[in-house]
């Protein structure tokens, strides 16, 4: 017979009721009731960044050591526990997914200080819009318009800090990061209309020849110079190669917004 869980001490009831669909996924009370406080702090406004001492401070009953613990150290699964919400989401009656909306593959980074975590390295931060020292993640979400649902997130390993650099076998690029995402989303069974990202993933053969590959339907940035291959059909009215060459060939007046892609 079983031994019954420890109970957790009551929060706020939103917030029990939502973790109870994961308390299976943690061992030990004191990682189910940390997983709680960390959440409440999430949600708290607060006017500076909320950093991990900054939580504790936050939460009544939040104590920094443990939450440090459940971060760093306890034995959960962060996949295992992604995987429980994307598929609480995908069978929600009202709030799930549908086959109208779009994959987005993105990155995201924040600017660090020293070397001390192993993923920091000068590299591009997109929010900074240039080159710092700093940590980059690939992410995947799910938007139709009106809700917008952050489904994956594959942190990026700068070949810098890699004693193989691009060579040792735990580099991976953001493309192919990017991929690893795609195949996650379809794994876990979300419908999605087509896959739209910058022009990081629309400058790569290789992952949009595995898009085409795979027959998913796609809309990839390019850099107005950067030339594309096309079929031509016709040499003596060639197709454009570039954004900016398909750009000059239509008068301003006939651009509208909106409208069917894909």
């Amino acid at each position: 017979m079983a031994t019954p869980r420890k109970p957790t001490a009551p929060t706020a009831e939103a917030i029990d009721l939502f973790c109870g669909d994961f308390d299976d996924l943690f061992c030990r009370v004191a990682e189910r009731t940390a997983l709680r406080h960390y959440l409440i702090g999430l949600l708290l406004p607060r006017e500076r960044n909320k950093t991990l001492t900054g939580l504790a401070a936050l939460v009544p009953g939040a104590d920094r050591q443990r939450l440090h613990h459940f971060l760093h150290d306890a034995p959960w699964d962060p996949d295992a526990l992604g995987a429980r919400r994307v598929d609480l989401w995908r069978r929600h009656p009202e709030l799930g997914p549908h086959g109208n909306g779009v994959l987005i593959i993105d990155e995201t980074g924040d600017r660090k200080r020293g070397h001390g975590i192993v993923l920091a390295a000068q590299q591009y931060i997109g929010k900074l819009g240039r080159t710092a020292n700093g940590v980059v993640a690939v992410t995947s979400h799910w938007a139709d318009g009106s809700r917008h649902v952050p489904l994956g997130v594959r942190p990026y390993r700068p070949a810098s800090r890699l004693p193989g650099g691009e060579a040792d076998p735990a580099f991976a690029t953001k493309p192919e990061l990017a991929w690893d995402l795609i195949e996650k989303a379809r794994g876990a069974g979300v419908p999605f209309r087509a896959v739209v990202a910058d022009c990081i993933y629309g400058e790569n053969p290789k992952f949009e020849g595995r898009l085409r590959t795979a027959k998913i339907r796609y809309v990839l940035a390019l850099r107005p110079r950067h030339g594309t291959w096309q079929f031509v059909a016709d040499p003596a009215h060639p197709p454009a190669f570039t954004p900016a060459e398909a750009a000059a060939r239509l008068p301003l007046a006939d651009w509208r917004t909106g409208g069917a892609w894909c």
